[in-house]
């Protein structure tokens, strides 16, 4: 019987569970060759592997070759299979991106992960949902130590149609205005995500502002 030599990772040595770590030397001969499946309809499910993103990247990473139907723009929910986890996270499907690692099938922020109670290399149902029905009536904003114009608060509002939006988000508008997600409704209920359509209204408080009272 030959001998194979397992090669054994310094001792003290913690493993990275992010996905570059985990899939960078996977030799392209040993991955699946891509699927191919009809666009995905409202309802329809697929159930993946999910990472935490890389430092320093942003957004959702999704590879479509493991998620075969789903479309760029497809409004999407991911959601631990276990019932008693918290609602999804929604997010708009981005385009793919060929300089993701093959055997990566989707990767989100950290700070996604824990909010919405999913874990690292842990199962979770991605399914399509429709936009109509969960896009948000109003968000509420609040920034601080700045001014924001009309014209700042209608080019922030504009720059997010077609983007999905979570508590406590920051969100920003050619890197100058500012601001965070500090509360969603859609349906007339309070949300921790949602989508942000044409017909979203917007909401602005001012953690900074002031009101002097003079009483004589």
């Amino acid at each position: 019987m030959s001998r194979v030599d397992v090669p054994i990772p310094p001792s003290g040595r913690k493993r990275s569970n992010t996905a570059h770590s985990i899939f960078g030397n996977v030799p392209v001969s040993a991955l699946p060759p891509p699927m191919s499946a009809l666009p995905l309809q409202i309802g329809d499910s697929r159930v993946l592997t999910v990472w935490v993103n890389e430092p320093g990247t942003t957004g959702v990473k999704l590879s479509h070759r493991h998620c075969a139907g789903v479309g760029e723009g497809d409004l999407i929910c991911i959601a631990s299979p276990l019932p008693e986890h918290q609602p999804g996270f929604l997010f708009v499907a981005p385009a793919e991106d060929s300089g993701l690692k093959h055997q990566l099938q989707i990767s989100l922020p950290k700070a996604v992960l824990e909010m919405f109670g999913l874990k690292s290399n842990s199962e979770v149902t991605l399914t399509k949902m429709d936009k109509e029905k969960y896009s948000a009536d109003f968000v509420e904003f609040v920034f601080q130590d700045q001014y924001l114009s009309r014209n700042d608060m209608w080019r922030l509002a504009r720059d997010l149609v077609g983007q999905c939006l979570y508590i406590d988000q920051q969100v920003s508008f050619i890197g100058v205005i500012g601001a965070k997600v500090q509360a969603l409704y859609s349906n007339g209920m309070k949300v921790s995500s949602a989508y942000f359509s044409p017909g979203t209204k917007v909401v602005y408080r001012s953690l900074s502002a002031k009101v002097t009272i003079f009483i004589q």
